[in-house]
């Protein structure tokens, strides 16, 4: 089996891609495994194409998502119907809000813990002709989520305080939708909404818990809808 691991340079603002990359080559040096190979991204999608041509060569391969849910985001996509394909994620980001759910991030820094992990199935959100393993939303949330990015780049705003600060901006902005949504075979219902949250996983915003009850691999979808 190939072990690839995607390295994104510039998420989080602690462990440096430099740093990750002398962690895996000595991990993996020691434990004996040279099939091994570090792609450093150099542009958004770049993680995407790279492991996409990767995985396609029908080698057993394990793609190692490190850094933040934006890198797993591409990682996936890249693996997703791909049976030769398996995906591990890496915490290196500011956020990481997928892999809350097994842990602190802190703990799930280990190279040899991941390459000797035992893969499981997850199910993935199809999304137009993407796949999200987290969550996908509308409305307040989501804007929150695209003004969040702007936020980071201030100093000392990282995570959940860069996607608290966010939120407060857009409290001044438009805080309604008017959507219509239909629920598997339900009647569709047309409504001013706050938001509507399609959970596969709890968390999202760096630590905001909006889907309590989300399960990544029961094979259902959480729906948190929060009307005006």
């Amino acid at each position: 089996m190939k072990h690839l691991f995607i390295v994104n340079p510039v998420c989080g603002k602690g462990i440096s891609h430099e740093r990750c990359s002398e962690g895996i080559v000595k991990t993996m040096t020691e434990m004996g495994i040279d099939n091994y190979e570090i792609h450093v991204t150099t542009a958004p999608r770049d993680g995407y194409e790279y492991a996409k041509k990767e995985v396609e060569k029908g080698e057993h391969i394990r793609v190692y998502a490190c850094g933040g849910d934006g890198t797993l985001y591409e990682v996936v996509n890249a693996c997703a119907c791909h049976e030769n394909a398996e995906v591990a994620a890496f915490p290196l980001g500011s956020g990481n809000d997928f892999i809350r759910i097994f842990g602190d991030k802190k703990d799930l820094r280990n190279v040899a813990d991941h390459v000797n992990g035992t893969v499981m199935d997850f199910d993935l959100i199809k999304c137009g002709d993407q796949y999200a393993i987290n969550q996908c939303s509308m409305g307040v949330d989501a804007e929150v989520c695209a003004k969040q990015a702007d936020f980071k780049k201030l100093p000392l705003l990282s995570g959940e305080a860069a996607y608290t600060a966010a939120l407060l901006y857009c409290f001044i902005g438009r805080m309604k939708s008017r959507f219509t949504i239909q629920i598997d075979d339900e009647e569709p219902f047309t409504s001013d909404v706050l938001f509507c949250v399609a959970g596969n996983s709890r968390w999202y915003g760096g630590g905001y818990m909006a889907a309590p009850k989300a399960l990544t691999y029961d094979g259902l979808l959480d729906f948190i809808i929060v009307k005006k």
